[in-house]
């Protein structure tokens, strides 16, 4: 996990095209969950409403904050 998420920051760093950057923010929403990390996941989520406030991710974001911890 700790990989994937290092390579989803690292693409948004670099400044992914929009919908490969809402797909690294959704990503990486998933790795911090997975990880317990929900604070965290949090977080990404805030930026990823700043980033793309209309973004069509911003429905499955909210739905994985949403969901029951595993």
């Amino acid at each position: 996990i700790e990989a994937a998420i290092e390579a989803y920051r690292r693409a948004l760093e670099l400044g992914a095209p929009p919908a490969l950057s809402e797909l690294c923010y959704e990503q990486l929403v998933r790795c911090h969950l997975m990880r317990g990390d929900r604070v965290r996941a949090e977080q990404v989520a805030a930026d990823h409403r700043r980033a793309h406030p209309s973004g069509a991710r911003v429905e499955t974001i909210e739905a994985l904050l949403r969901a029951p911890s595993p």
